[in-house]
């Protein structure tokens, strides 16, 4: 098993630079969707195998999975409900979340990433995640205006 370097440092090292990030400085609101995400959570650690830890010792799913430590589950749960895959990203970031064994975790989510929020849910996707502006389409054009803006292309 590994660790990573967010398991070896103090959690207050953790915290991204306001200057540097100011998107992750600050925690999102978004409470309904982070109880519908701590909800769908603990049906998700059992149906992929995962064990989820979160403060007190108390955990979720199979006392032998991989582990997902939920250092900060609110944080975790606020940034996923209202940024998805981005606020999963971004939590792991912050330190809200972290794994010995992050590869492990993440192989058991994606195999099941289909099925992690129940079909009915699905449905209302639409209306909770952020489309793709049309100018990142993948033409030969988006894919030209999309790296001038996250690249410096000036050299």
């Amino acid at each position: 098993m590994t660790t990573t370097l967010a398991s070896t440092l103090h959690p207050d090292l953790l915290r991204p630079d306001p200057a540097r990030w100011p998107g992750l400085a600050t925690v999102p609101r978004a409470p309904l969707r982070a109880r519908a995400v701590r909800t769908l959570l603990r049906r998700a650690a059992d149906r992929t195998g995962i064990r989820v830890v979160v403060p007190g010792g108390r955990s979720w799913g199979p006392p032998d999975g991989p582990v997902l430590d939920l250092r900060r589950p609110a944080e975790f749960c606020a940034r996923v409900g209202r940024d998805g895959l981005i606020g999963f990203g971004e939590a792991w970031m912050t330190g809200a979340w972290d794994a010995r064994d992050p590869v492990a975790v993440l192989e058991r989510l994606a195999a099941r990433v289909g099925t992690l929020v129940p079909s009915p849910l699905q449905r209302l996707r639409r209306w909770f995640v952020r489309r793709q502006p049309a100018a990142d389409d993948g033409t030969p054009t988006g894919a030209r205006a999309n790296a001038r803006r996250h690249y410096d292309l000036s050299n």
